[in-house]
């Protein structure tokens, strides 16, 4: 088992507050970065959204507090992550414990208008790529991916630790993280970095410690 895998695990099983299971430094900062991305999705909430590394289920039930009718599939490899996430009893939403790559949800090829990645590319090891293209394969024309990971360019001190498991955890170049995205295929790509702490969104790259990314299929 991958040493990233094992912390996500003994994490959601030790901790007993919702944001820290999640790796979030307080309930703001989480609250910030969910309502950020939904923000730049610029949701109406008859949307379908998949959601790779979707956790305990925290950001789809943020998502139906304000949108219940939304369509919502949430991928991880933690088991005890999705039967926290599948005792919320959410309607419209489903989980799916598999890795990216290694599904066969083809019903949804095509049809997505959303898919969001938060906090997953620092454990991909390799993979941020297939898991880019996953996401443009499921989405429609005009559908966008958003992805929120750590800033390689930040020169600050991080606002949380961020460590895993006592490791440092990998940080992304912008310029890399764009060329991977055009790569697959996707236009008007966007890029920020963004304070949870202080929920601002800025286009000087090197002013927080988290990277989020946008890219629109054509």
């Amino acid at each position: 088992m991958k040493s990233w895998e094992e912390a996500w695990r003994k994490r959601i099983i030790s901790h007993k507050v919702e944001h820290e299971k999640a790796g979030y430094g307080s309930p703001q900062s989480q609250t910030a970065q969910f309502s950020m991305v939904k923000d730049l999705l610029g949701l109406d909430g008859s949307e379908r959204i998949v959601d790779f590394g979707c956790g305990t289920g925290l950001f789809c039930q943020y998502l139906k507090a304000e949108f219940p009718n939304l369509w919502y599939i949430g991928y991880d490899i933690i088991a005890e992550a999705l039967t926290e996430a599948s005792d919320r009893k959410m309607k419209r939403a489903r989980f799916i414990c598999e890795n990216i790559g290694h599904g066969n949800l083809f019903e949804i090829l095509s049809i997505c208008d959303a898919v969001t990645c938060i906090g997953l590319f620092q454990t991909l090891e390799g993979s941020i790529a297939l898991a880019v293209t996953e996401a443009f394969l499921f989405l429609r024309k005009g559908g966008q991916f958003i992805a929120v990971t750590l800033n390689q360019r930040f020169k600050g001190d991080y606002e949380t630790s961020n460590k895993m498991d006592g490791k440092e955890q990998v940080t992304f170049d912008p310029k890399i993280l764009t060329w991977i995205f055009q790569d697959v295929g996707f236009e008007d790509i966007k890029i920020y970095s963004f304070s949870g702490q202080k929920a601002k969104l800025s286009e000087d790259l090197t002013k927080y410690h988290v990277l989020v990314i946008k890219g629109t299929k054509p």
